[in-house]
This record gives C-alpha cells, sequence and structure tokens, in this order.
C-alpha cells in the first residue's frame, strides 16, 4: 500500500515537474522580447515547446499537452500587448507629421508634439529603425509628361510558380509600373502604369504582353486623380 501511494507520488511529481519545465520554456524568451521578434518566430517556439514533453517524458502527456497550449495562448497575449505598447500617443503624432513632411526639422517636431529636441530625435531614430520603410521625395508626374495612369488587370491560365516568377521578374524590370499586385477574384493580378500619352502606352503594353502567355489583358485610364496618398490612417 506504502508502496503504491509512494510511486503515485512520484508520478504526479514527474507530471508537476514537465508541467513547470514546459511554462519555463514558453516564457524564457517573452520578458525579454524585441521589436524584431515576429509571429513566425513565435509559432516556431511554440512548436519547440509543444515537443519538448514528450521527449521528457512519456507520462502525464495529457498534463503537458494542455500547458504548452495554455503557454503558446500566453505568449501570443503578451506579444500583443508589447507590440500595443511600443507606440504611444506621441509616436503615433510624430508618424502622422512624418508621413505628411518626412523633411521637417526635429525642432519642429519637436514643438508640434510637446517634447524636448533631444527626446523627439530620439524618437524618430527609434521610429526609423522600427516602422518608416523609407524616407523618399514624391516627385509630380505631370512636371515630368507622365500625364497618363492606367490601371491594367490581367487574367492567366498558367498558375504555378515558374510562370509567376518570370511574370513577376519582367514585371520589376518594366520601370513604367509603379505598383504591382496579385489578386483574387476575376482578374489574377493588377498593375499600374504611368505613361506620357497613348503611344507611351502602348510601347509598355506591348512589353508587358511579350513577358509570359495571358489569357486576358483589360485596361482603364484614370481621368481625374482626386485622392493619392501614401499615408497610413494612424
Amino acid at each position: 500500500m506504502n508502496e503504491t501511494c509512494d510511486r503515485g507520488k512520484k508520478q504526479s511529481r514527474r507530471k508537476t515537474t514537465g508541467c513547470h519545465e514546459v511554462l519555463e520554456i514558453g516564457f524564457v524568451n517573452v520578458r525579454w522580447m524585441g521589436q524584431k521578434d515576429s509571429i513566425e518566430k513565435l509559432i516556431h517556439d511554440a512548436a519547440r515547446v509543444m515537443r519538448e514533453p514528450y521527449r521528457r517524458s512519456n507520462e502525464g502527456t495529457e498534463v503537458h499537452k494542455i500547458c504548452a497550449i495554455y503557454t503558446l495562448l500566453c505568449r501570443f497575449i503578451l506579444y500583443i500587448v508589447h507590440f500595443m505598447q511600443n507606440f504611444d500617443k506621441k509616436d503615433l503624432a510624430l508618424l502622422r507629421w512624418l508621413q505628411q513632411d518626412s523633411s521637417v526639422p526635429v525642432a519642429d517636431l519637436a514643438d508640434n508634439i510637446g517634447l524636448s529636441v533631444n527626446a523627439c530625435w530620439r524618437r524618430v531614430r527609434r521610429l526609423q529603425d522600427e516602422v518608416i520603410a523609407k524616407q523618399v521625395a514624391i516627385l509630380e508626374p505631370d512636371a515630368f509628361g507622365y500625364g497618363l495612369t492606367a490601371f491594367v488587370s490581367v487574367r492567366t491560365s498558367e498558375h504555378n510558380d515558374q510562370w509567376l516568377k518570370t511574370f513577376s521578374k519582367g514585371i520589376s524590370e518594366i520601370s513604367e509600373v509603379v505598383e504591382f499586385y496579385r489578386l483574387s477574384g476575376q482578374y489574377d493580378y493588377l498593375l499600374k502604369i504611368l505613361a506620357k500619352d497613348i503611344a507611351d502606352y502602348d510601347r509598355v503594353y506591348k512589353r508587358v504582353i511579350k513577358i509570359a502567355p495571358l489569357s486576358d489583358v483589360s485596361s482603364s485610364f484614370a481621368m481625374e486623380r482626386i485622392k493619392s496618398t501614401t499615408a497610413l490612417p494612424l
């Protein structure tokens, strides 16, 4: 009777220890999770956590599984909370200003946001590292003769990796194609093309249809640009 009780206690202790081991593995990186961590890394670590108990012990697998799932859920919540806390109201205000004009002097930004110049500079540098992809000059197309904007819808009967690689590479080499999307729905791809006139567009069109086999190409021309912005709604 005593041997049975002792064996049961040892078994229970092993199960509990395994659970703590799972939680320790799951949270070890959460405390120091930096801005560069991603959901893909989180999923990869969670998969490792899910496998860990089975390598250590074959007993109490249900307990281990529950602990691993709980760990994944907690880490996901902490990741979201961490991400949301990265940007406060002043960060968002800075980003709104910079989206409108990235050449604004730091002193003016600091004055408008209500920060010291040094604090504002540090925030801008951090945002440049984390979320600002590029700081560029946006040119006026009409000033360079690009008065024609065409939206080209493309449909193809080819749906394989090699065709997509060929088509993507060819389109990327055409500088007049300023935007390029893969779509769901009736058409497969959408191109935004800037041209100087119809003859110039026809030249670009002929380059597009030579890249890879296409089943349908439909073009629409913009009559008026009512709104065009690169700013995100923050």
